[in-house]
């Protein structure tokens, strides 16, 4: 639906600056203003072209992400191993014994790694 605005709201955009020109080659003389108005029409449809090929390359770009995700394709880089002690960590912070702050700072990690990786393992959103 925004695209259809959009092209709405641009190709009015496009009549009132072709009226424009228009009006403003027509005081011109008439063998220069022939030449500038094709100039004016052929960029034009170069900047048409190129919108399209944008919107067509971003839409097989979604078509393609769509079907590797469902085919099971995980993107963006693997997954570091936790290290040592994270799982008494993530179950003393889990039962309220430590912040995740402390526990994340005392396994050398980030907190909101270390709050994501153990949520994950007790499905727990505090």
């Amino acid at each position: 639906m925004r695209s259809i605005e959009t092209s709405e709201r641009t190709q009015g955009e496009l009549q009132q600056l072709a009226q424009d020109v228009v009006l403003e080659l027509s005081e011109l003389d008439p063998d220069h203003s022939k030449e500038l108005l094709g100039l004016l029409v052929s960029e034009m449809f170069r900047i048409v072209a190129e919108q399209d090929l944008r919107e067509v390359r971003r839409r097989r770009q979604a078509e393609g992400i769509a079907q590797a995700k469902a085919a099971g394709v995980r993107f963006g880089p693997e997954r570091r191993m936790l290290p040592g002690g994270f799982e008494p960590m993530a179950r003393m912070w889990h039962e309220g014994g430590i912040s995740a702050n402390q526990a994340a700072k005392q396994l050398g990690m980030n907190r909101d790694t270390f709050l994501r990786r153990a949520r994950e393992r007790y499905a727990d959103n505090r």
